[in-house]
C-alpha cells in the first residue's frame, strides 16, 4: 500500500510527486541545517520514481548509485555535504565515504537499510569509512625514515623518495615493531596523517606524532589492495549525522578514519554499536539502539578517539560470534568511552564486559551496565596478548555500575612473562552488585607494575593474589562480603593497603 505523506503546513494529504516541489524548498535550507560548506540534496541525483520510493519507505528500490553520484559531484568541487531528506533509503552495498564529504540526514532521522540478501562482512554494512583490515595493512612496505620523533615532521632516509609525495596526500606512519594477533601483523604504532608540505627529505604533517620509534612512511596511492579487491584507504575530515541504520551485518566495516565524527545514529538492527579499525581523532556521539553481538570494539591502533553518550540494548545475538561488551585492543591508545548505558538483558556472556587488550592510556568513564543472565568472565579485565613488553598500561576505568550479575570474577589484572607489563591501570568509584558464583571477585598474578583500585565495591567475592604481587594500591574499598580476608603479611609489606573492609565491617586481616 502506498504511504500517504502529510505536509506540515496544511495537514493535507499529498502524493510524493505533488510534495516534491515543497521538499525542494526545504532542501534548499540544508546549508543552514548542517553548516556553511557546500551542500546538495541527494534528491537532486534521483529520478522521480526513486524519490517516491524514499518518501514511501520503499526499501526495494536501490538508492546506492544516486548517493554515489552526489558524492562524485561534491568530490569534483573539493568536498561538501550530502543532505538526506526524511524517508527510507534502500541500499545493496555500503556507502563508501569520501574525503572531505559529510552525509547529513534530516533531523527526523531518515533510515538507511542494507537490503543485500546474502550476508557479507563488507557488502552488508551501511558505511565503509575506510578499508583497513590488519590482514592487508600488515603486508605494507614502508619507505624508510630516520628515527621518527615526537612532533609533526618526518625525515625520509633517502631524499629521492620525496619525489613521490605531494601536499594533501594520505599517508601512514608505521612502526617497525609489531606483534602477531590472530595470525596478523599488528604494528605497535600506526599514525594516519596528511601531508602539509615536502621540502627535500623533510615531510611536514598535519597532525603531530606523540611517540618516538623506528618506522617508515607509506603513501596510499590506490595500488595497495585490501578486502574484496578494494584499495586500502581511510576516510578523513567528514561527518555522518542524523540517521537510523538497519542491517543484518555491521553498519560500519573495515574502518579507518581521521578527524571524523559520527553523531545521532539510531541502530534499528546491527551486530555492534561501534566496531572497526584505526579510528583516529574521531568522535562517536549519541549512538543508541539494539545490537546483536557487541557494544564497542576499537582495534588496530585506534588513537585519540571518543565514544560518548551511548545507550545500547543487547539482543539474543546473531549466533555467529561471541557476544561482548567494550573491547579496546590491538594497541589502542588514548581512547575514551564515557557516559554510556548498556542493558545486556539475560544473554549468556563469555567475554569480559570491559576488556583492555594491549591498550594504553584508555578510559571507561561513567558506564552503567545491567545484566540479568549468566556471566563466565571478568567484568573488567586487563590483559597482555603478546606475553612480552609493556603493552597494557595507564588505563582508567571509573564510575562503573554493574547490576545483577553472576560472574566468576569482577576484575582481573593478568600477568605474563614480564611482571611489569600491566601498569598504570585504575579502577575508581566503581560498584558491582550481585552474587559471585565462584566466590572469587578478583585475580592478580605476577603483577608488579603499579595499579590502583580505589573506592570500589566488589560484592561478596574474595580476591586471589599471587605470591609475587607487589606495588599495588588498594584504598577505601569493600571486598569479600561478610568473610574475613586472610592474606600473608608479606603482601602488606609489598603493597599499599588502606581502608579495605568487608560489608560486615571486618578489617582486612594480615
Amino acid at each position: 500500500m502506498r504511504r500517504a505523506i502529510v505536509t506540515r503546513w496544511s495537514g493535507a494529504t499529498l502524493g510524493a510527486t505533488a510534495l516534491w516541489p515543497f521538499l525542494r524548498i526545504v532542501d534548499s535550507k540544508a546549508d543552514g541545517v548542517v553548516d556553511s560548506r557546500r551542500s546538495v540534496s541527494v534528491f537532486d541525483f534521483m529520478s522521480e520514481s526513486q524519490r517516491t520510493a524514499v518518501m514511501n519507505f520503499d526499501f526495494g528500490v536501490d538508492q546506492l548509485r544516486a548517493i554515489e553520484r552526489a558524492q562524485d559531484y561534491l568530490q569534483a568541487k573539493g568536498g561538501g555535504q550530502v543532505y538526506f531528506p526524511y524517508g527510507g533509503y534502500g541500499i545493496t552495498g555500503p556507502i563508501i565515504n569520501r574525503a572531505n564529504i559529510s552525509l547529513i540526514g534530516s533531523e527526523r532521522l531518515p533510515t538507511l537499510k542494507n537490503v543485500n540478501k546474502e550476508y557479507s562482512f563488507r557488502m552488508s554494512s551501511i558505511f565503509a569509512p575506510g578499508n583497513f583490515h590488519p590482514e592487508y595493512v600488515g603486508r605494507l612496505r614502508a619507505v624508510p625514515c630516520d628515527r621518527i620523533k615526537v612532533g609533526s615532521v618526518v625525515m625520509l632516509r633517502n631524499s629521492r623518495d620525496a619525489a613521490t609525495l605531494s601536499k594533501d596526500d594520505c599517508v601512514i606512519i608505521m612502526s617497525d615493531e609489531y606483534y602477531v594477533s590472530s595470525g596478523f601483523k599488528i604494528p605497535k604504532y600506526i599514525f594516519l596523517n596528511e601531508i602539509v608540505s615536502v621540502n627535500g627529505e623533510l615531510v611536514q604533517l598535519k597532525y603531530s606524532i606523540d611517540r618516538e620509534f623506528e618506522g617508515g612512511f607509506i603513501r596510499l596511492d590506490g595500488t595497495q589492495i585490501g578486502r574484496d579487491g578494494v584499495p586500502l584507504f581511510f576516510w578523513r575530515n567528514g561527518e555522518i549525522r542524523n540517521f537510523r541504520v538497519d542491517t543484518k551485518g555491521f553498519y560500519i566495516s573495515d574502518s579507518a578514519t581521521l578527524n571524523c565524527r559520527f553523531d545521532n545514529i539510531r541502530i534499528d538492527s546491527a551486530k555492534c554499536g561501534v566496531y572497526g579499525n584505526a579510528y583516529q581523532r574521531t568522535v562517536f556521539s549519541n549512538i543508541s539502539g539494539k545490537v546483536d553481538d557487541g557494544v564497542g570494539e576499537t582495534s588496530l591502533c585506534s588513537l585519540m578517539t571518543r565514544i560518548e553518550n551511548f545507550k545500547f540494548e543487547m539482543s539474543k545475538g546473531s549466533g555467529d560470534r561471541p557476544q561482548t561488551g567494550i573491547s579496546i585492543q590491538e594497541n589502542g591508545r588514548k581512547i575514551v568511552y564515557s557516559n554510556g548505558k548498556v542493558d545486556f538483558g539475560s544473554v549468556r556472556l563469555r567475554a569480559a564486559l570491559v576488556n583492555y587488550i594491549n591498550a594504553e592510556e584508555c578510559s571507561v568513564l561513567g558506564l552503567e551496565i545491567a545484566h540479568r543472565g549468566a556471566h563466565e568472565n571478568a567484568v573488567v579485565q586487563y590483559s597482555d596478548a603478546t606475553r612480552a613488553g609493556r603493552v597494557a598500561c595507564a588505563n582508567n576505568t571509573t564510575q562503573v555500575q554493574y547490576d545483577g550479575v553472576r560472574c566468576a570474577r569482577y576484575y582481573s589484572f593478568s600477568g605474563s612473562d614480564d611482571p611489569n607489563n600491566v601498569v598504570g591501570n585504575k579502577l575508581v568509584e566503581s560498584k558491582f552488585t550481585g552474587t559471585v558464583s565462584s566466590g572469587e571477585c578478583g585475580r592478580m598474578v605476577a603483577v608488579q607494575g603499579k595499579n590502583t583500585i580505589r573506592q570500589c565495591d566488589f560484592g561478596d567475592g574474595k580476591p586471589l593474589f599471587g605470591a609475587t604481587v607487589a606495588n599495588q594500591e588498594f584504598e577505601d574499598s569493600y571486598l569479600a562480603g561478610n568473610r574475613k580476608l586472610e592474606l600473608p603479611r608479606e603482601f602488606f609489606k609489598r603493597n599499599v593497603i588502606r581502608g579495605i573492609r568487608s560489608h560486615g565491617g571486618l578489617q582486612l586481616a594480615g
